[in-house]
């Protein structure tokens, strides 16, 4: 495995355990999903500020909702076709920085109407996802309120979220993939997944609990979660902030025998079924034995760049280390320039009875 993908690997557990699965990976069992009070309201402040005929909100400054009249102001800016008699908050997504509002006639995400939203019926689901009795609506929070819009065919009455698979280094705006499911389907970042099996649908987890490794199974399939990215829908401005990262289908990959490859250091970037070794959706190691494929940790007990099975051993995802005695094999604990105690690999990163190794070829 290369060094890299071990470190991303290594990294995202440690963030994760750290900030409840918000690092790398995160999840949502269904016995937590949030518990948003979707029917709540807060009546906006009313205030009276010094008349401006040209821009009511004009003198409002910086208040984040208040009402000048019956006009809806938004940080100094009118909230076009709000009705500011009926005009009340309802809880925000905190799971995408987002508030939402409704007045007779329409619902809000933050300052921007979503179409066709009922008032009277509408409900928080999380994650980017709301309904009324009519539709489920999706979109990006932050600085995308007008991305929300209805996904075709959803199911209200049965619509739950599974969780969500987040990068690290991933802008806020947001998950690459929020996973969801009706009794019809599944669905990644408002869009159905193609021949999927609801009932049996899973996110596959790391022994972690509550983290979500990047893939998903069904009965019939496995799925890679980090697909190839399409837009979905797009804002005001022109700009695609809610991308959906379509899961790759991996048609090979045996989901009864599928698993991650995790060792004491956790995920290893690996997974294996009865047939193959796979790296995201794709076949790697092609002469390696997935029953006794494993990670080799440097002498230390550290993560390195070197595999094994019970006949050879490898390097990153690039093949055979031509001659390598497995038995005898040893990976030196090579660090980096600000590792405190790190083996010094300048001419090998590691040896066995017969040879000494640099990245994978013989040097001695």
């Amino acid at each position: 495995m290369t060094t890299i993908a071990h470190i991303f690997a290594a990294i995202g557990i440690f963030f994760g355990s750290l900030f409840g699965a918000s690092g790398t990976v995160s999840s949502l069992p269904q016995d937590q999903q949030p518990a948003h009070a979707a029917t709540s309201t807060v009546n906006l402040v009313h205030k009276t500020y010094p008349p401006s005929k040209d821009d009511p909100c004009a003198s409002t400054g910086e208040d984040e909702d208040v009402v000048v009249g019956n006009v809806v102001c938004s940080y100094g800016d009118v909230v076009q076709g709000a009705d500011g008699a009926t005009f009340t908050k309802i809880q925000g997504d905190d799971d995408i920085f987002i508030n939402f509002f409704k007045d007779a006639h329409a619902v809000y995400a933050d300052d921007v109407a979503i179409p066709g939203a009922d008032p009277a019926t509408f409900s928080i689901i999380g994650y980017g996802y709301v309904k009324d009795r009519d539709a489920v609506y999706c979109g990006a929070g932050g600085d995308y309120p007008s991305t929300f819009g209805a996904i075709p065919g959803a199911d209200p009455a049965t619509f739950t979220i599974l969780g969500h698979y987040h990068e690290a280094g991933e802008d806020a705006n947001f998950f690459n993939d929020r996973l969801a499911k009706d009794s019809k389907t599944v669905y990644s970042q408002c869009v159905a997944i193609p021949d999927v099996d609801p009932a049996t649908f899973t996110p596959i987890y790391l022994s972690e609990k509550g983290l979500i490794s990047g893939y998903a199974k069904d009965a019939n399939h496995v799925w890679d979660l980090d697909g190839r990215g399409t837009c979905v829908r797009l804002d005001a401005r022109g700009d695609c902030p809610v991308v959906n990262e379509t899961p790759e289908l991996m048609p090979e990959a045996d989901p009864a025998s599928f698993r991650l490859l995790e060792s004491s250091l956790g995920y290893t970037g690996f997974a294996v079924d009865a047939a193959h070794v796979y790296v995201g959706d794709k076949i790697v190691l092609s002469q390696a034995d997935p029953a006794t494929f494993a990670d080799i940790n440097s002498s230390k007990g550290n993560i390195t760049s070197y595999e094994k099975d019970k006949n050879n051993v490898f390097f990153e995802e690039q093949g055979i280390v031509s001659g390598a005695d497995v038995a005898s094999f040893v990976a030196k604990d090579c660090g980096d320039r600000f590792s405190e105690g790190a083996d010094d690999c300048s001419t090998y990163d590691a040896y066995d009875k017969n040879h000494r190794y640099q990245s994978g070829e013989v040097v001695q």
